[in-house]
């Protein structure tokens, strides 16, 4: 359940990298003309957000290897039943 989640946000901050390239970066301004957002600010925060997304796809995949030695050792090569997968 966690994992699906952390899949959404994952594909929504990718999403939102890649709909901002860096060379088409404008600096905002508000409705009188002022600055609101220099784009060194966004490029900062484009960064820290794709840092933020391969820390979190990182631990994902790790938490998915855990998940799966767990289905392996439970029954092998057999695949576990909802009921016992804590899922209902």
């Amino acid at each position: 359940m966690e994992l699906d989640w952390l899949d959404q946000k994952m594909a929504e901050w990718k999403k939102y990298c890649d709909d901002r390239p860096f060379d088409k970066l404008k600096d905002r301004t508000d409705a009188k003309g002022r600055v609101v957002s220099k784009i060194e600010d966004q490029i900062k925060c484009i960064r820290d957000t794709q840092k933020d997304y391969a820390i979190i796809m990182e631990a994902v995949l790790q938490h998915r290897e855990k998940e799966d030695v767990k289905k392996t050792k439970a029954r092998g090569d057999a695949t576990l039943t909802p009921l016992e997968e804590r899922q209902i």
